[in-house]
């Protein structure tokens, strides 16, 4: 997937927001999404995604979803205590990680 030229602040698509990340979200570096409602989401937050750039308050979001398992996708994780999930959605993945863990 490419990154979309020029996104420098966040876009919004009804409940869906995609917040930015530096260097037009090229590795190291990744574009996050956050889903609102009652159980608020965010989808990939790399390591380095940083909540309060966004004043996205960490203690509500209640799932994280990463679409992989790689460090630009997973390495901000611990910013949600409260939430679950934080796994890759693929199986084989999934049973990877519970075994000896999948590296980069």
């Amino acid at each position: 997937m490419s990154s979309v030229p020029g996104l420098s602040e966040r876009v919004t698509f009804g409940r869906v927001e995609v917040l930015p990340g530096p260097n037009g979200g090229r590795y190291p570096w990744s574009h996050t999404l956050t889903v609102g409602g009652p159980s608020p989401i965010v989808i990939d937050p790399g390591m380095t995604f940083d909540p309060t750039r966004f004043d996205l308050d960490a203690a509500r979001i209640a799932v994280v979803v990463n679409s992989h398992c790689h460090e630009d996708h997973e390495g901000g994780n611990y910013h949600f205590p409260n939430a679950r999930g934080g796994r890759p959605l693929h199986p084989i993945a999934g049973r990877l990680l519970e075994g000896d863990g999948l590296r980069s």
